[in-house]
């Protein structure tokens, strides 16, 4: 897994909740931060199949992990 993009700060304890163009580079042209992870959709996708990524919640059609979930994920590989 590439090492998350630095410039986004996420919080153990936030409700938040991050769509695929917040884990990866996709099309979307209104992006506010950098990706998490430096890398392409379909490797998120990947990921989720292979369990490294926890299933993520359908919202409208839409997919959302939880920034908590995701903190924790990335605190447990640096370690």
């Amino acid at each position: 897994m590439k090492t998350p993009a630095k410039d986004f700060e996420l919080s153990l304890h936030s409700a938040q909740m991050l769509g695929t163009s917040d884990l990866a580079f996709t099309r979307c042209k209104k992006r506010k931060h950098p990706p998490i992870f430096k890398v392409s959709e379909p490797t998120i996708w990947r990921w989720v199949k292979k369990g490294i990524l926890p299933k993520p919640v359908q919202i409208g059609g839409k997919a959302f992990w939880s920034a908590k979930d995701i903190a924790e994920l990335i605190q447990q590989r640096a370690a």
